[in-house]
C-alpha cells in the first residue's frame, strides 16, 4: 500500500519532514536518502533507521507539536 497525498500521488518525502513509518509505527524526521531508502531520526534524538518511501506518511500535526515543544526548551538557553 502506498502513502498518498490529496491529489492521489505517492507522497514524496523531503529532508526535514516529520513522518510516520507505517511499517514499524515509528515517527521521525527525514534526514536524507540513499537510493530508494530514506533515513529517519526519532524526534527525541537517537539512532537513525531506514524506511522505504512506500511506508512513509507525512505527519504535519506531530511536526507542529514537536516544533512548539522544542522551541520552548531552546528559548530557556537563549538559543
Amino acid at each position: 500500500m502506498s502513502a498518498r497525498t490529496g491529489q492521489d500521488r505517492p507522497y514524496e518525502p523531503h529532508v526535514g519532514d516529520v513522518v510516520t513509518d507505517t511499517r514499524t509505527g515509528r515517527e521521525g524526521r527525514v534526514m536524507g536518502h540513499e537510493g530508494p531508502r530514506w533515513q529517519l531520526r526519532p524526534l527525541g534524538g537517537g539512532c537513525e533507521w531506514e524506511a522505504d518511501a512506500t511506508y512513509l506518511n507525512p505527519n504535519p500535526s506531530l511536526a507542529d507539536r514537536y516544533k512548539s515543544a522544542s522551541d520552548g526548551s531552546l528559548s530557556e538557553w537563549g538559543l
